[in-house]
């Protein structure tokens, strides 16, 4: 079972446009830090899943669009706990 926090937004409505996105992270609310998205290249398409986050820890969460070369700004700020492994299908039987 994968682990990490995937995050997914929706595409700017003009469809002619070229958009690419950037995506911060920081462990406090408003702590993500503007100039050093954690995606290596911009993102092409409308996800990104974070694997390098630590059980338990809340992680808050902006994304830049960067349209025909400008960009949006951050967007809103969200924010997720990755949480334990549980084992899956788990059954019980009377013995």
């Amino acid at each position: 079972m994968a682990h990490g926090i995937l995050l997914k937004w929706d595409p700017p409505p003009d469809a002619n446009a070229t958009t690419v996105y950037n995506v911060y992270r920081g462990t406090t609310k408003g702590g993500e830090v503007m100039t050093s998205p954690i995606n290596s290249s911009p993102i092409t398409g409308t996800s990104y899943d974070d694997p390098i986050v630590a059980i338990g820890q809340a992680e808050f969460y902006v994304v830049e669009a960067i349209t025909n070369g400008t960009s949006s700004g951050p967007s809103i700020e969200v924010t997720a706990t990755e949480l334990p492994y549980a084992p899956p299908n788990v059954t019980a039987a009377q013995h």
